[in-house]
Order: C-alpha cells, then structure tokens, then sequence
C-alpha cells in the first residue's frame, strides 16, 4: 500500500512539473517556431508542388471553420496564392505537440485517453460529416491506391539490400517466416473481395497529415489545434481510414525510435534468404507508444467505425503500407530505411492473416 501511494505522489509530481514546465517557465519562444514572423503569427510559404499545397491547406482551413465548434481549426490571419508568392498565416500556438505529451510522458493515461476520445468525437461530428463530402469516383482504387504504391516501390533507393528484401518471394523478420511484399499485393490487387472493401462509402475533408507532430495540446484535454490540414497535392478530399492509419504507424511503426537511433538491426542472407532481426532499446517509450496506439484505436471503434463502416480493415491496410512513404524521407538512413520495409512487410503480413487468411495460406504453399 505504502509503496503505491508513494508511486502515485510520484507520478502527480513529475505530470506538474512537467506540465508547469512546457506551458510556463519553458515555453518556446515564437522566434524559435519555423516560420515564426512576427506579430504572434506563423507563415507558411509554397512554390511549385508546394503552392498547390498551400492552396490546399488555405482550403481545408475555410472548408473546416464552418462547422468547427471543438476550435481545432487554426486561426486563419492572412493568405496570399500570388504565383512566387504563395503563403498563409495563422495564430501562433504556444503549445506542445501530442508527440512531445507522449515523449516526455507529460500527461496521465485517463487525461491522454479523454484527448483521443475528444479529438475523434470532434472529427466524426465535424469534418467527417456529410456536409464536407464528395462521392468516390470509379478508378479510385486503382488511381489513389494502386498507383500510388507502384510509383513507391519503382521509385525505391537503389540499395541492393533494400532491392532483394523488396524483391524477395520469402524472408524472415524477427524469426518468422514473411510472405514477400510484392507477392502480398499482386494477389490483392485481383482479389473481388479485396476490391469492394477498400473503397469508402464517400470521400471526406480529411486532415491528410494526421501526425503527432501536427496535433498541438493545450493544457485542457479539449484544447487542441491541427496544423497543416489538407496538404496533399492531390486535394482536401480522402478516406478517412488514412487519417487513422496514419496515427497507427506513428505510434506502432517505430518512427520515434528511428528519430533518436533507439534501436538495433542485424541484417543476414541465409541460403540466398534474407534475414532481419532487431531490437527497440527505449522500451518505456515503446510501451506509451502501444498504449496510445490501444487508446486510439478505441476511440475509433467508438466515434468513427459506427457512422462510417469497414473504416479498421482500411485503416489497417494502410497503416501496413504507410512506411513505404516513409523510406523517402530525406533524413533516413540506409539502415532506417531497411527498419520501414522490414515493419511494412510484417504488418501486411498480420493484415492478410487477420482478414484473409485464405490468401495467406495460399501464399504460403505457393
């Protein structure tokens, strides 16, 4: 008894601390932000690709607004889509994101939990309604799916060890058996049933760049800002299960720990099979990750899957083929971008077993 209640001080007193200390005696100073510019407002500039996003964003934001009564929305101070000189300024925020809440263990699990629930019930009720959505066009798989993953793999660094892991029929990942990647989606992207359930009932706004680096919280469980809602160069509109997946793989897909080089990997070819094995090293922040990933998830289930149907089986396919993106990132190393393929390739394995698992056993004796 004495020993839990000690615990219990203990954990009141860093969450106070911490809290006092990001919201008040350490808070950024605006000059520091990206993008900072004066005036407590924060620009965010476009060219090329980038003014198409830009556009985008300015969209998302007014399209949002009008039915936005959690204020999640941003406030909106200026705009400018001037060929070369293509910006948008919004409020300056003097918050925390939810990755830094998660990294530095800032809040209680109850006070994170009723974060998530209040996000996704604010986003069900709001921008995933009916009022900002669009029909789904025909060739939407093939276009916004297919294609998309083709161009990921064509265009994957030429590494030899990335190519035959990519390439290869089987592998082993932390000592079992994988069906390879390429095999997994072939069969897929003939399979009827495959087909019908990955496309939505409708498109909506959706955020587009659901990241914990883009989620800032205030001090209130219900104050929380979204940035860059809508930055896609290919519109405002989408399936809502790729704002979900998203949030999936940043808190399952090791991404943090790939950030700060927590982790080990052993690669090996084994009779011309290759092999991957590695290990998390910080596993007490591999542990919140999954916890917040267990939260999101409920609240998915709670606020989202009943208005909107078959959105799991999507989020969770996408969340299997969102470290395929990942491995573009200019800041990833040759040993980084293994650790994305390896986690894509185990997922998609999971995914077929849990929803296919005829395939799966087909594959297997292929």
């Amino acid at each position: 008894m004495r020993n839990w209640v000690s615990h219990g001080i203990r954990r009141i007193y860093v969450i106070l601390s911490k809290t006092i200390k990001f919201y008040f005696l350490e808070r950024p100073s605006p000059t520091a932000v990206p993008g900072y510019h004066g005036r407590r407002r924060v620009r965010y500039r476009g060219q090329g690709e980038g003014l198409q996003i830009i556009e985008h964003e300015i969209e998302w934001i007014e399209r949002f607004r009008k039915t936005d009564t959690y204020r999640f929305v941003p406030r909106l101070l200026e705009i400018s889509v001037e060929f070369g000189n293509a910006f948008y300024d919004i409020q300056y925020y003097p918050y925390p994101s939810f990755e830094q809440v998660i990294r530095s263990n800032m809040n209680a699990s109850f006070f994170v939990r009723k974060r998530w629930n209040i996000l996704f019930k604010g986003l069900a009720e709001t921008l995933y309604n009916t009022q900002n959505s669009l029909e789904v066009p025909e060739d939407y798989l093939d276009e916004m799916v297919f294609e998309v993953l083709d161009a990921r793999l064509a265009d994957m660094p030429k590494d030899p060890a990335l190519q035959q892991i990519l390439s290869a029929d089987r592998m082993r990942i932390q000592g079992s058996d994988q069906i390879g990647l390429r095999r997994i989606l072939d069969r897929l992207r003939a399979h009827e049933e495959f087909r019908k359930r990955m496309v939505p009932a409708q498109l909506h706004a959706v955020h587009g760049r659901m990241s914990l680096e883009n989620i800032l919280c205030g001090m209130r469980a219900k104050r929380m800002i979204l940035l860059h809602g809508g930055g896609c160069a290919k519109g405002i509109y989408g399936d809502i299960a790729k704002d979900v997946a998203r949030l999936y793989h940043e808190l399952r897909g090791r991404l943090l720990h790939l950030r700060e080089r927590q982790y080990s990997l052993i690669v090996t070819l084994v009779d011309g099979v290759p092999e991957l094995d590695f290990e998390i090293l910080n596993s007490a922040l591999r542990d919140r990750l999954v916890d917040n990933y267990v939260m999101v998830r409920d609240a998915v289930e709670s606020w989202i899957q009943p208005q909107h149907g078959n959105i799991l089986y999507r989020a969770a396919f996408y969340e299997a083929c969102e470290p395929l993106h990942d491995v573009f990132r200019k800041d990833m190393r040759r040993s980084e971008q293994l650790m994305l393929l390896a986690t894509a390739i185990l997922r998609l394995n999971q995914w077929l077993q849990k929803y296919h698992a005829d395939i799966y056993a087909q594959l297997e004796v292929e």
